[in-house]
């Protein structure tokens, strides 16, 4: 008479074989699948997205009863000029200048709009908004 026993771990050991040859064999295909799926990328790379362009903070300006007048300067440069005397000249036949305050330059990079009066020159004074935005840095500077 057989021990009974004995077939039931018997009966176990070959259906632990089984789930583990099962397991096994369920890994090497899903290795495979990946190895199939390596290869097929590495045949055709995927389209990258375009390079965003590399982007500058300036500010811009707009200046009330302009005449020629301008005013774009980097974020970077007008921290390190904060406090001193800035012209806005541009392309007119007489100058003007502004001054921006460290404070001014701080409301600025939280997004605020900035407003100075010009220094008189020439018998009037222009109202210069200021405003920070990102542009393309332009191919001298890449």
């Amino acid at each position: 008479m057989k021990n009974t026993n004995t077939e039931s771990n018997e009966n176990q050991l070959s259906i632990g074989a089984l789930s583990r040859r099962s397991a096994i064999l369920q890994s090497l295909g899903a290795i495979g699948t990946l190895v199939a799926a390596k290869t097929s990328f590495a045949q055709t790379p995927p389209i990258c997205p375009p390079v965003p362009p590399n982007l500058v903070k300036v500010v811009e300006s707009e200046i009330s009863k302009n005449h020629g007048h301008d005013f774009l300067i980097e974020l970077s440069d007008l921290v390190k000029a904060g406090g001193q005397v800035l012209d806005i000249q541009g392309d007119s036949g007489h100058p003007h200048t502004i001054i921006v305050s460290n404070d001014q330059i701080i409301a600025l990079m939280k997004g605020e709009n900035v407003v100075i009066i010009s220094s008189k020159d020439a018998s009037h004074t222009h109202q210069v908004t200021l405003t920070l935005v990102e542009r393309e840095a332009p191919a001298s500077v890449l």
